[in-house]
């Protein structure tokens, strides 16, 4: 599904949406960026059903259904920036390291589980509290290949007690993440990107830990002891580009105090995103 976009010299920008929400739900960021760019190409992009589709779709077939979307538009030939909110930020990491045709400018991960998401034996789920057994139970189902193929939110969940089984079975960030097979691609094309901007808050109600929305992310064997990214193999062995972006002074982190998951999007929260995230749009061609 396409909404109302607008034709201009900037850069054009795709909105891509999380988990249980859908296009519409951008209304007010598309808005925004327009009032600051009139003439830019704002486009929310809606991958199938996305209320439910987020759910009930792989994270690999939701990928492949941007990308169609993508490609299919002529307007966005010469490249796009993107801004990706929860979910949708895997989705769209996910899309440019392994599609960037057209090739992504700049990305903005909004209250994105970047490192992966976990909780539940010493940290508390959202609305759930501890659930020391649950959590394994979960462990040993949620990296079968069912669940990977039919649950979305299951290729983002990453045990920091069966890290071997994450490995092994998860077919979304561990190979974004290039976790046992390394694809060169995949870091170079992240290492094309103009700028990474990672845009997060501690008061985060949904991303366990909220840290993650950095990159940092639990330790092995704990989910209360934060592991930071530069500590991380990911990032000493550069597996996906964040350390060159990062050296580049490119990687750019945003933190913000007061905001829960979905505070990006609200109207009321606009102004805040105008002058701390829609500023980052301000490219004319490629």
């Amino acid at each position: 599904m396409i909404l109302q976009f607008v034709i201009g010299q900037y850069v054009p920008t795709v909105l891509v949406h999380g988990l249980g929400e859908q296009a519409s739900d951008y209304v007010h960021i598309q808005a925004n960026i327009l009032k600051m760019y009139p003439e830019m190409l704002v486009l929310p992009i809606e991958i199938g059903n996305g209320k439910v589709d987020s759910y009930f779709k792989s994270i690999p077939e939701q990928v492949s259904e941007m990308a169609v979307i993508i490609s299919n538009n002529p307007q966005l030939a010469r490249g796009f920036n993107l801004i990706c909110h929860s979910q949708g930020s895997i989705i769209c990491r996910t899309y440019v390291e392994q599609y960037n045709q057209p090739k992504v400018n700049r990305m903005i991960l909004l209250a994105g589980p970047n490192a992966g998401y976990f909780c539940g034996t010493i940290s508390k789920c959202p609305g759930i509290g501890n659930m020391p057994r649950l959590d394994k139970l979960v462990d040993d189902i949620i990296y079968s290949d069912f669940i990977q193929t039919n649950i979305g939110p299951s290729g983002i969940w990453k045990s920091p007690y069966n890290f071997q089984s994450y490995q092994q079975g998860s077919q979304t960030l561990a190979v974004i993440d290039n976790e046992l097979i390394v694809n060169s691609t995949y870091r170079a094309n992240i290492q094309a990107l103009d700028k990474l901007i990672l845009v997060g808050s501690p008061d985060d109600d949904q991303i366990v830990p909220w840290q993650s929305q950095f990159f940092d992310f639990w330790a092995a064997n704990s989910d209360s002891k934060i592991e930071k990214l530069k500590d991380q193999i990911i990032y000493k062995q550069d597996k996906i580009g964040l350390r060159n972006l990062d050296e580049r002074g490119d990687l750019i982190m945003i933190s913000v105090n007061g905001f829960n998951h979905v505070a990006y999007y609200k109207e009321e929260n606009q102004e805040w995103m105008s002058q701390n995230v829609y500023q980052w749009l301000n490219q004319k061609g490629l």
